[in-house]
């Protein structure tokens, strides 16, 4: 294997390190234990061989609970260097055996830290061979450990019993070693003399079904119980198989035919994966589209019922008619159609505090309530999609002090609104300022705005004509503020959504890596 080789893999290392699927889309929970297995086959086998092919072949002893893989090594060895036990788990701490000559040609593997390692002469050179934890053991971390050291293998010697050797664990385990182009070889345990041919007959055509028949089958009869390593006659075949394997010759043709599988049971491994990102990406649009699509109907809602004064106008009217007597606004009225009060019966102020102070609130509670139902069509978009630990709107801090700077900004524009218009009016402006400060001016725009038919009357008898669209676009600027407090919202939503770093670019490269990988082993 030359340098291109290592730098392609290395680089589909580090693209396949950087996926992310935090979306529960339906392909999410596999792709992320796909891209585990894949990360551990690259770091614990495909670099490391790739860099060294001189390194021994390692044996992976695999299989379920109880099936008899650490008799199987000892028995291997021709020692006890590994519990066996009726007591489950035996295998807890992976062990690892050594042809000493071999030690050195280990350094730098992550078996020698991982495992357990002891060293034996009766292991042929060229060979390391790997007791596993149970793939189906009572331990979440034993499981896992299989697993990963599974992938770290040259050769699987996959061990099961006559009584099991028929259930799903053994042909998943298998296929899926098969999927990765990893040699297998299967040793079926403590199958009864009578039924050798039987249970060999049948295993045959199971591996024939499942692509898999060349793969080694050797029959062990059963012995149980027993303690200790097995008679040597009865492990003579493993063995001698075995020590086919050994040498440098030898064992690198094992070592390259699994590495040649593993490479070329890339590009598929990485198309998957790739598949799995575009549903990400096209999860995180369509989540970004239908939190667009639920505030639809929110915004159009809020700017009705601002634009209209649909929302106020019936509280705002009672207020305006308890509180339009106590600051003399009935009294503002004259003849000629001005504004007028006497200097000793002025606007008390207390009276048009209190009115103003009550349209403001109102105008706050408008976008409380508006925010509050925009967060309602939110989450319940999380709750039926893909996003209900990614968009906790429910969580979302409601910023009580930017809806206060949005409002209060929206009655600042009334007042800079009204200067030109009292500019260009110097005789109602006089009678105005008689009749109202500038800011009984503004609060009694405010309640035109909001809807409160009897404010817009004064309004138009202060100012005249410019009342009206003074009103008007007071409200639509209110719609506006609700808008952009609605925005906000569904700019929070996108904010998350982007920062979980789904680039659209990333399923694009891992095609590529899968294709250049495809072209370079064609």
């Amino acid at each position: 294997m030359d340098s291109t080789v290592y730098d392609i893999v290395a680089d589909v290392r580090r693209d396949v390190a950087a996926l992310t699927f935090p979306l529960d889309t339906s392909t999410a929970a596999d792709a992320r234990h796909q891209q585990a297995l894949l990360l551990a086959q690259l770091d614990d086998h495909l670099l490391p061989r790739l860099a060294q092919l001189s390194r021994p072949a390692v044996i992976v002893v695999a299989g379920s609970t109880g099936a008899g893989k650490s008799t199987l090594v000892n028995s291997l060895v021709g020692r006890d260097v590994t519990r066996a036990s009726v007591i489950r788990p035996t295998t807890t701490t992976p062990v690892l055996v050594l042809h000493p000559d071999d030690e050195r040609l280990m350094v730098g593997s992550a078996l020698l830290t991982e495992a357990e390692v002891t060293f034996s002469e009766d292991v042929p050179r060229g060979l390391a061979i790997l007791d596993a934890p149970d793939l189906d053991s009572v331990r979440d971390d034993n499981r896992t450990q299989a697993i990963r050291l599974l992938e770290s293998a040259d050769l699987w010697l996959f061990v099961t019993t006559a009584q099991r050797y028929g259930d799903a664990l053994p042909w998943k385990t298998l296929t899926s070693a098969a999927e990765r182009g990893t040699s297998v070889a299967l040793i079926v345990n403590r199958v009864p003399e009578d039924t050798t041919t039987e249970i060999y007959q049948d295993v045959a055509a199971r591996l024939a079904d499942h692509k898999m028949d060349a793969t080694p089958i050797f029959m062990m009869k059963d012995h149980s119980p027993h303690t200790g390593p097995l008679p040597a006659s009865d492990v003579k075949e493993v063995t001698g198989w075995l020590a086919t394997l050994a040498g440098a010759d030898h064992a690198r043709t094992v070592i390259v035919r699994t590495l040649r599988g593993a490479l070329d049971a890339l590009p598929p491994r990485l198309n998957t994966l790739a598949t799995a990102v575009e549903d990400q990406a096209a999860s995180h649009a369509a989540l970004n589209e239908s939190a667009r699509d639920a505030l639809v109907d929110v915004v159009e809602s809020a700017r009705k019922h601002a634009a209209t004064g649909q929302y106020a106008r019936g509280r705002l009217t009672a207020a305006w008619g308890q509180t339009a007597a106590a600051a003399r606004f009935d009294k503002l009225i004259n003849r000629s159609g001005y504004a007028r009060v006497l200097r000793s019966n002025p606007t008390p102020p207390e009276a048009l505090r209190q009115l103003k102070d009550t349209a403001i609130t109102a105008a706050h509670e408008l976008a409380s309530d508006t925010i509050v139902t925009a967060r309602r069509a939110l989450a319940q978009l999380a709750h039926d999609d893909d996003a209900a630990t990614i968009i906790d709107v429910a969580h979302h801090p409601v910023r009580t002090g930017h809806i206060a700077t949005a409002v209060d900004t929206w009655v600042a524009r009334i007042g800079d609104d009204l200067a030109p218009i009292l500019a260009d009016h110097s005789k109602q402006s006089l009678a105005s300022e008689r009749a109202v400060t500038r800011d009984g001016l503004v609060t009694i725009t405010l309640y035109a705005a909001l809807g409160v038919p009897q404010a817009g009357e004064l309004l138009e008898r202060l100012i005249g004509f410019e009342a009206a669209p003074l009103a008007e676009i007071t409200a639509v600027r209110l719609a506006d503020t609700l808008d952009k407090l609605i925005l906000d919202e569904y700019t929070y939503v996108t904010h998350t959504l982007d920062a979980l770093g789904l680039d659209e670019d990333t399923a694009t490269r891992l095609h590529l890596r899968a294709a250049e990988l495809a072209q370079l082993r064609g």
